[in-house]
Order: structure tokens, then C-alpha cells, then sequence
């Protein structure tokens, strides 16, 4: 097999940083999503584009914690994702040699997740320090603290960077110190049905140069495609409107 036909590697969530409280999480991300939703609706969006993705974002949190809501979730999703697509186009994007997605719409159908266990130490929630030789205390509350990333980790509220509404850089009070555990060394690592993170996942879909072959071939345009330069739209969501929770049972069943 030729390296252009090696299938490249997707990336995944594989732990969630602190003591998150998943439904919590998705109760805050559902109501941020429905009221971009109704201001889209109303009209009272200036800029919609990225604050309907990052909707999208929220109800994928939702759709992972909330089992029993999953294909009404998705339903809304791929609504979403049909009027971006019609109103801005979806491009893949491309990176170290391939396309790939990030697309909610797109990673809800990788419906699994990853179980791991292994050896752990800490670090300080706020300064990224061990513990053992930082100024924080765990379980105390400081003022003052500038928002900064650590590994893409807000250190105010300990939620992803890209979908917290702090600012980098600005000063915080009440911020609570928490212990964080890391993990050092694997021991076990399994792919699962459902994880207990239920945001442990895939997170970013890489397409070989196979299968963009395969799939432009019947564009009248693909003489002019230059692989890597060329825009590809991604019209999933107007070829799909839900999610089927039974279209991936095979591999997890016991027949």
C-alpha cells in the first residue's frame, strides 16, 4: 500500500480535565444554543455564521450527555448545518497533508468513545503547577487571577477554551483552585459504546487522499482539482437530517 492510501489518524478526547458535572454542562450548553438559535430566528444575529457553529458545538456536548435526546438534538443540528451550508458553504479543512472536519454534524456519527485508565498526577487548576509547589490551595477561592490556556484548558472555569466565555487575559474573581489529575502512563486504553466521560471522543475527522479521489471523481470540474488547494464543500447535512442510534450497533452487539 502506498503512503497516499495509509488512512490517517483521527483525533480524540480521551479525559475531561477537574470535577465536571456533564449534566450541568449540558444544561448550560443547551440553553446558550437555543438562544443563538432564537436570535437567528428573530433576525437579531450581525454576525451568524460563527455563533451558529458554535451552537452547533453546544448541542454536541448535549447530544453526547443526553442520551435519551440524541436524534431530536441531531434533528436541530442538521437543520443548522443545511442553512450553513446554504448560506456560507461548509469547506473542509486541510492540514499535514489532508482534508479534515470538525463538524458536530459530522462527529455525532462516530458514535463511540474511549475508556482509559492509567497512572496519575496533578497539577493546579489555576497555574498548571503541581501542587505540591504552587501558591493555590485546592478547594479555595482566589481574586485576581488572570485567565490563561493551559493545553487548551480555560484556567477560570476548566471548560475548553474555544467554548468558555472568558477572555485571555483578563482578571477573574472567586476562581476556585482545583486539584487536576493527568494522566502519566496508559495502563489500559479501550474503544466503548459509551464512555463514562460521555464527551471522551472524536473530535476531528481526516479524510485519506483516497477517499477525496473517490469522491470528486464524477465532478465535471476534477480535471481542474489540485489536491490541497482546491476548496471542497462538505454537503453532508443536506444529504442528512438525523442521527439513526441503530445504524452502528454491529460491532457492540453479542451475536
Amino acid at each position: 500500500m502506498s503512503e497516499e492510501d495509509n488512512e490517517p489518524a483521527f483525533e480524540a478526547r480521551v479525559m475531561a480535565f477537574g470535577n465536571v458535572n456533564f449534566s450541568s454542562m449540558a444544561e448550560n450548553s443547551f440553553n446558550e444554543a437555543q438562544k443563538i438559535i432564537a436570535d437567528y430566528n428573530a433576525g437579531e444575529l450581525i454576525d451568524p455564521e460563527p455563533k451558529l457553529r458554535h451552537a452547533l458545538n453546544m448541542l454536541l456536548n448535549v447530544f453526547w450527555v443526553a442520551k435519551d435526546l440524541r436524534v431530536p438534538i441531531s434533528k436541530q443540528m442538521h437543520s443548522i448545518g443545511a442553512a450553513l451550508h446554504e448560506d456560507y458553504g461548509c469547506a473542509l479543512e486541510f492540514e499535514d497533508g489532508f482534508y479534515f472536519t470538525k463538524c458536530p454534524n459530522m462527529l455525532l456519527h462516530r458514535d463511540f468513545g474511549f475508556s482509559m485508565r492509567g497512572f496519575e498526577k496533578y497539577k493546579c487548576s489555576i497555574c498548571d503547577m503541581d501542587p505540591v509547589d504552587c501558591d493555590h490551595r485546592s478547594g479555595r477561592k482566589y481574586s485576581g487571577v488572570e485567565c490563561k490556556e493551559f493545553a487548551e484548558r480555560c484556567n477560570i472555569c476548566n471548560d475548553e477554551i474555544s467554548s468558555c466565555s472568558h477572555c485571555l487575559g483578563e482578571t477573574y474573581d472567586d476562581v476556585e483552585a482545583v486539584k487536576l489529575a493527568y494522566v502519566t502512563e496508559i495502563v489500559t486504553f479501550d474503544v466503548v459504546k459509551e464512555p463514562e466521560c460521555p464527551i471522551a471522543r472524536v473530535t476531528k475527522i481526516p479524510f485519506s487522499k483516497q477517499h477525496i479521489a473517490n469522491s470528486i471523481s464524477e465532478d465535471p470540474n476534477f480535471g481542474l482539482f489540485e489536491y490541497g488547494r482546491t476548496i471542497i464543500n462538505c454537503d453532508h447535512c443536506v444529504r442528512c437530517s438525523e442521527y439513526n442510534p441503530a445504524a452502528n450497533d454491529e460491532p457492540w452487539s453479542n451475536r
